[in-house]
């Protein structure tokens, strides 16, 4: 069994170079128009529209500027 802890639908951060995503469960991002970077375990995965994006827990991750759209 799982549990929702939060939905929101963002778009984009203009104003950072880095957004923190929470690091104490797992994080679905499902990228529903343009492209967004993300950086995890020392990579750098570029989502495009309708693409999924899972980070498990305990796993520091961040959205990175650039890409937007």
């Amino acid at each position: 069994m799982f549990h929702i802890f939060e939905i929101s639908q963002d778009r984009g951060i203009p104003a950072r170079e880095r957004r923190p995503i929470g690091s104490d469960c797992y994080t679905l991002i499902w990228v529903r128009f343009g492209q967004c970077n993300y950086e995890y375990r020392g990579s750098i995965a570029l989502c495009r529209k309708n693409e999924l994006l899972l980070i498990p827990a305990g796993v520091p991750a961040a959205e990175l500027r650039g890409a937007g759209g």
